[in-house]
């Protein structure tokens, strides 16, 4: 299959065709296939002090602890600043005191049984890293440059500035990235032949040089090429350049013999306890860094499985165990539907690095279920899931450079999912452990010190769980007296813990700060009184999934992740359902033959689909193409009256359906999509999806646009606005009906009317003229922006196209009335990098009029029983704190269908 889109940064929805992660890769720091080509650096805003414990919730978690001293202090280990959790969110006691009481009114519908989430910046909880330009700085670009001039011919000297370049640059930008890596083959190719062979005198470091330098160092010259943009990667190879790419930045990494200088891995291993004879299950083990160390931990008497998914991986594996014997140690395939171990085999420790983050935020729920489901049946009785990723670091330290994920959201998902927080320590600033145990299990991980300061080594407890005890009576040391055992009824919600189990807390999780209510505005009314389905905002008991008085905690009311983003080449499945293939075979059949039995045959098939799986999907779209083709020549006309409508059916219609059929055929990989693939797959599924004429049916869109209330006269920016479906209803809505005008050709196509330098500023369309209004319509993506300079031309309606950027929506200073963005925010929340996402919400509101409104339209985070949307997702709750450190207070919100919700937002 063609591969799609991968950028994120579009701000389109992107459906996911590809494997996980690095295209094949389970997960590792940079995954998510660089999903919008964005990568982590310092971020600059105000530091946090850990010592704050301002506000009510973190009065009552320091009475809870007694010891003021458990609840932020900073400890410096070294080159590291080693930081004390704040009140990570702990152990399954941890709700019992003030605090989670507290919170759980707060909330009106929450009860203390329920996980919470604490928001106290602007800081998203979870970003998806990757490679581009924005971690490509200055003196990583010069260093990187002396390098690959020595590898191609350059002398020593040449060597020497590239290492003092990093020198200079480690310990400012790119943490845990590829600077280490770059400079000890600096040192390496510098040393003294005596001193190369200490270098390469370890195994793993000797094989890792040796695979880069293979055939005079063509693969590392080809990674910092193509990374650093010295070479552009080619075009027509199936996406087999890019794929090899990420395998590179992951091997370089990974395997990277100097990782300890900013890990220090070495002094963190003895925490995660592993005892002689252990088996060990590494998941998404990449070139097997941790694998190899857990097996001289092990022994003989012990087993390790290397588990991966990308089969470079595997290859280096298997390669390298051969080569040295190691009889320990055994490379799995695995894919998504679970870790890959064979039906009973059993371990004692599940250790996942750089991966969680991942199936947090790339799996569907029930793929996740499965996953986790295969982890939990491989644990021994007593085992441990013992999980290691990249920390949401406060303002002023040097974050992770690839992606992230707040340990809270980890502890509370796992929780619903049966598993206790056992213990937790940090490696460093930006990198933790959490160790986990099923819920109601006793008997402490063996070998590790919950309490002793080993490796940077304190543990991450929160100030409300008690003390480990001291008995030795055999129970759990870490979980309190108040904690059931699992329960063995499978209720359908949690299926291993006990009803009688609390839930973390997460109260001073991030030190809960500000106040009031976060979907109230600036007079501390409420939000209008919903109308047909409701406010968003609002649980089952009435109030909002967000608790003021004193901060802002969201509730973790299910295992479903806060956010979810499926984005081409991305996500771990292909982009259907087994029941979406069959019935696009049918619909294949009915195009080819134009039979009216298989066109209703084909229509019946999506309408049962519809009902149950994948709202927002294109499925309604196929629909209304089946109507009309079987509706009579009046009720045809009537179908197309709609400008859109007509100009979407001749664009797929033309030339008897040949690009639907192409389309159906790569999509669902139906016979002979090989020999003549659609090239640009994932710009027509976008359009089938988001032009779709049928998409009122599942989003209520005309109930929609009345409740945002654009009239004549207003200017509106459509952010993101893909290829016109909103454009094209705002500017009419702003600039009334001036009558529309073909070019007869049933293309819609009218050739390019950027004005050259990509603006699109031509033509009648500054809507000055006649009192219209204007529709800035931004977008990312060129291709998907051109058909909204057909709709401006061929319709004669007051649009500006305007090419934006991640970091800047590119609009005039106090242009806009409103400003709308649709399926667009769980990207900038998850896939902007935080300087660049401050800068795009600047821009933002640079660009409203005073009294102008911000209209977020988002996917909403499925309740058990409803048909999610097809695509990515966020909780709505994220978007409203967020925005609120932002400057933007809620003003009324709706929800007409249960897969999505409007917000109205006002700046202060």
């Amino acid at each position: 299959m063609s591969e799609e889109k991968r950028n994120a940064g579009d701000m389109s929805e992107r459906r996911g065709t590809g494997d996980m992660g690095h295209a094949d890769d389970m997960g590792h720091a940079g995954d998510m296939g660089h999903a919008s080509d964005m990568s982590e650096r310092r971020d600059t805003g105000e530091k946090r002090d850990a010592h704050d414990m301002s506000g009510a919730c973190g009065t009552a978690r320091a009475s809870d602890a007694g010891d003021m001293a458990d609840m932020g202090e900073a400890r410096d280990t070294g080159d590291m600043s080693e930081r004390r959790d704040t009140g990570d969110m702990g152990h399954a006691g941890d709700m019992s005191g003030p605090c989670g009481a507290a919170r759980a009114s707060d909330a009106g519908d929450m009860s203390e049984s329920l996980p919470r989430i604490a928001i106290s910046s602007r800081r998203s909880l979870i970003h998806i890293g990757s490679l581009d330009s924005f971690d490509i700085t200055e003196g990583g670009k010069a260093a990187a440059r002396c390098l690959l001039d020595y590898l191609e011919g350059g002398g020593p000297e040449l060597l020497r500035r590239a290492s003092d370049i990093y020198d200079g640059i480690i310990p400012n930008e790119n943490f845990g990235g590829e600077y280490t890596a770059l400079q000890w083959i600096c040192r390496l190719l510098l040393a003294p032949e005596a001193a190369r062979r200490e270098f390469l005198s370890h195994p793993e470091a000797a094989s890792w040089h040796e695979y880069l330098a293979e055939g005079d160092y063509a693969k590392l010259r080809e990674y910092i090429g193509r990374k650093y943009h010295f070479a552009e990667l080619p075009e027509g190879d199936g996406g087999a350049a890019r794929r090899n790419l990420r395998f590179l930045e992951d091997f370089i990494l990974f395997a990277n013999p100097d990782r300890n200088r900013w890990e220090n891995t070495a002094k963190n291993l003895s925490r995660i306890g592993i005892r002689e004879g252990d088996a060990i299950a590494d998941v998404g083990a990449g070139p097997g860094y941790f694998s190899f160390k857990f097996a001289d931990m092990a022994g003989g008497s012990g087993k390790v499985y290397a588990i991966e998914t990308n089969p470079m991986h595997l290859d280096y594996l298997h390669k390298y165990i051969g080569r040295h014997g190691i009889g320990n140690v055994e490379a799995v395939e695995c894919g998504t539907e679970g870790i890959g171990l064979a039906p009973g085999a059993k371990v004692d420790k599940v250790f996942m690095c750089s991966l969680y983050h991942v199936l947090y935020a790339a799996l569907t729920e029930a793929e996740r279920a499965t996953y986790i489901g295969s982890i939990e049946a491989a644990l021994a009785p007593g085992g441990r899931l013992i999980v290691v990723d990249n920390d949401l670091v406060e303002d002023g330290e040097l974050p992770y450079h690839g992606p992230y994920i707040a340990k809270d959201l980890i502890v509370a998902q796992l929780w619903h999912y049966g598993f206790a927080l056992r213990d937790s320590f940090r490696f460093t600033a930006q990198r933790y452990a959490l160790i986990f145990g099923r819920a109601g299990e006793g008997g402490n991980m063996a070998g590790a010190d919950t309490c002793g300061d080993s490796g940077s080594g304190e543990p991450l407890r929160g100030a409300g769980e008690a003390a480990p005890s001291a008995t030795g009576d055999g129970g759990d040391l870490l979980r309190g007296a108040g904690e059931a055992a699992p329960s063995a009824t499978g209720d359908g919600g949690n299926l291993l813990r006990g009803a009688g189990e609390a839930a973390p807390s997460a109260c001073a999780a991030q030190g809960a700060t500000g106040g009031g209510n976060s979907t109230r505005g600036d007079t501390g009314a409420a939000p209008a009184a919903a109308s047909a389905g409701g406010d968003p905002l609002r649980g089952d008991g009435g109030e909002p999934n967000i608790a003021g008085g004193g901060g802002r905690t969201i509730a973790v009311r299910s295992r479903a992740s806060l956010v979810n983003y499926r984005i081409a080449d991305a996500a771990p499945t292909a982009g259907f359902t087994p029941g979406g293939r069959k019935a696009a075979a049918l619909f294949l059949d009915a195009l080819e033959a134009m039979d009216a039995h298989l066109i209703q045959s084909a229509l019946d098939a999506y309408r049962e689909l519809i009902p149950r799986e994948r709202a927002g999907d294109e499925y309604t779209a196929f629909e209304w193409i089946c109507l009309c083709l079987l509706a009579g020549e009046g009720r045809r006309a009537e179908m197309l009256a709609d400008d859109l409508a007509r100009m979407y059916f001749d664009l797929l219609a033309g030339r008897d359906f040949e690009v639907l059929r192409k389309y159906l055929k790569t999509k669902y990989e139906l016979p002979g999509y090989e020999s003549d693939p659609l090239p640009d797959l994932g710009k027509i599924s976008e359009y089938i999806a988001f032009n779709n004429p049928n998409r009122d049916s599942w989003e209520r869109t005309e109930e929609m646009l009345k409740f945002i209330g654009l009239r004549r006269g207003q200017s509106v920016a459509d952010i993101g606005c893909g290829s016109g479906y909103f454009t094209y209803r705002f500017a009419r809505a702003v600039g009334g009906d001036r009558g529309g005008r073909s070019d007869g050709d049933g293309s819609g196509r009218n050739g390019n009317s950027r004005d050259g330098n990509g603006s699109g500023n031509a033509g009648n369309s500054d809507g000055n003229d006649s009192g219209d209004g204007v529709v800035y319509a931004t977008e990312i993506n060129r291709e998907a922006l051109s058909y909204v300079e057909d709709i401006r031309e061929r319709f004669s309606l007051p649009i500006r196209p305007i090419v934006s950027r991640l970091d800047d929506a590119c609009l005039p200073e106090a242009c806009a009335d409103a400003v709308f963005m649709c399926s667009m925010y769980h990207a900038v929340y998850i896939a902007s990098i935080e300087f660049v996402k401050d800068a795009f919400v600047a821009s933002v509101k640079k660009a409203l009029r005073p009294g102008g409104r911000l209209i977020v339209v988002d996917n909403d985070i499925a309740r058990p029983g409803v048909v999610p949307y097809y695509g990515s997702a966020i909780d709505r709750g994220l978007v409203v704190a967020q925005l609120e450190h932002y400057g933007f207070a809620l003003e009324d919100s709706r929800q007409f269908v249960p897969q999505r919700y409007v917000l109205a937002f006002k700046a202060h």
